[in-house]
């Protein structure tokens, strides 16, 4: 899953999972770890991995390789620039990525990418309400998130956790960058920002965004979160608008 430009630039060949199965019988079960070196799956042809799979990891070595070192610093996400056109290939990079991650991992009872997406990750159909964002972790490491649905606003109530059969969450800690990817069909994605009120309690809204169509994108993002979890507890998705505020 792990591709070995990926991991001498990392440093983490020795890096070593903990993959788990969930299922509502029995819970979470731990499987033997596995090390960086050889999480991969074999479940790829030839054609595709020595294809288009390749090309686009020829792109994003290109791209993000040096951001993905462990020293690279906050100052240093300015100099991250994707030109015009290439929005697309980060896309279909990260999405390819979240493919071939659910195809080595232990899988859970939902499929968290639909394999209707799979043409869109090979270029061969339309990229289509994606959206895509990235930011800077205090701390390295790697870390991996992906599921099929996420916190949505929906009647001005939010509910914890609401797929799409076409939806995907998928987020990735390289040391210290973060990249999301979310595809939302008919919502938008929010943000979740805190609200020091005067008496000392932190209120905390869910403000949509509008991401211009087609989709662009531009690093630098050079927002600094504590963790890779606090990263990913900022979205909210927005079927329509919260009504109400939830204190922290």
């Amino acid at each position: 899953m792990i591709p070995e430009w990926l991991s001498k630039a990392m440093k983490i060949r020795k890096f070593a999972f903990q993959p788990a199965h969930f299922t509502e019988g029995k819970g979470l079960e731990l499987r033997p770890q596995i090390k960086c070196a050889g999480f991969r799956t074999r479940q790829v042809c030839a054609k595709c991995n020595n294809g288009w799979m390749s090309s686009l990891e020829g792109w994003a070595k290109e791209k993000i390789g040096n951001a993905v070192a462990p020293g690279f610093g906050l100052g240093s996400m300015r100099e991250l620039t994707l030109l015009e056109g290439e929005i697309d290939l980060m896309i279909r990079w990260l999405l390819k990525t979240a493919i071939i991650f659910e195809l080595a991992a232990p899988r859970g009872d939902l499929q968290a990418v639909n394999p209707e997406l799979f043409p869109v990750a090979a270029g061969q159909s339309a990229i289509t309400d994606f959206h895509v964002w990235a930011g800077y972790m205090q701390n390295p490491n790697l870390l991996v998130h992906l599921t099929r649905g996420f916190p949505t606003w929906n009647g001005g109530k939010l509910a914890q956790y609401q797929i799409h059969s076409a939806s995907v969450d998928f987020a990735l800690q390289l040391n210290h960058l973060a990249i999301r990817l979310i595809r939302c069909p008919q919502a938008t994605p929010g943000l979740k920002l805190a609200h020091i009120i005067t008496d000392g309690n932190i209120v905390i809204r869910s403000v949509p965004f509008n991401l211009p169509s087609p989709a662009r994108f531009e690093l630098p993002h050079t927002y600094l979160f504590r963790d890779f979890y606090a990263f990913l507890d900022v979205l909210e998705v927005h079927v329509s608008s919260p009504k109400t505020e939830s204190a922290a």
